[in-house]
């Protein structure tokens, strides 16, 4: 029974590993969020994320007073392409940040 015991253990423990190196659990994974904040138009703002696996991503969207105006949680291991209507918004100034754990990218952005 013992014999047995240390089998499953070792046989566990084996496939347990391999596993690990094929799902790249020995690979290093950067942190760092690939991000681009583009002006379309007056009225259309594109948020393009390219988000790495073990990190989920924010978006703050804040006036000129630095009232939030917009927050959201992108999911871990995404490409997506997030779309900012803002017609509706008076003139002024609004900053647009991405960020995660380690890393951080800011642009102010002029409605007119």
């Amino acid at each position: 029974m013992k014999a047995l015991t240390l089998l499953v253990i070792a046989t566990l423990t084996i496939s347990s590993a391999a596993t690990a190196k094929i799902h790249g659990a020995d690979t290093k994974e950067t942190a760092e969020v690939k991000a681009n904040i583009v002006t379309r138009s007056d009225d259309m703002i594109f948020v393009q994320l390219d988000n790495p696996v073990d990190s989920k991503v924010r978006i703050v969207i804040t006036d000129e007073a630095g009232v939030t105006l917009h927050r959201e949680t992108v999911k871990k291991d995404v490409k997506v392409v997030k779309r900012y209507d803002v017609s509706n918004l008076p003139a002024g100034t609004y900053s647009y940040t991405v960020y995660n754990d380690n890393y951080s990218i800011k642009k102010n952005i002029e409605k007119k």
